[in-house]
């Protein structure tokens, strides 16, 4: 996480479940890199909103697993679909940084 005028980052990388639906979505998401994984599914928050320069993704994702390392959420796999995000030589995801906006708010954007 980086803090720059007290907005926090967090960096991601594309996954999916091995098994993914390049049609419906499902089994895409981000995985949020281990450092990070506390302050995003261990505090108060049980949903979070994702937009993409000002557009919403999902405003429904559960980050509600304390156990979990991963934003899962169809409406996550049809954006990486429809950003050709969805496909990665093994071993190097796509990069993507968080900015925590507000509340429960983020914004995601490839790095």
């Amino acid at each position: 996480m980086s803090e720059e005028n007290n907005i926090k980052k967090y960096n991601g990388s594309s996954w999916n479940n091995g098994s993914p639906n390049y049609i419906t979505g499902s089994g895409l998401g981000i995985k949020i890199i281990p450092e990070f994984t506390n302050t995003i599914f261990n505090n108060n928050l049980t949903t979070l909103e994702l937009y993409n320069n000002e557009i919403l993704i999902s405003d429904n994702i559960n980050v509600d697993c304390k156990a979990c390392k991963e934003l899962i959420n169809k409406e996550i796999g049809l954006w990486m679909i429809n950003n050709n995000f969805h496909q990665w030589n093994s071993g190097v995801p796509h990069r993507f940084m968080l900015t925590h906006q507000k509340n429960n708010v983020f914004n995601i954007v490839k790095v």
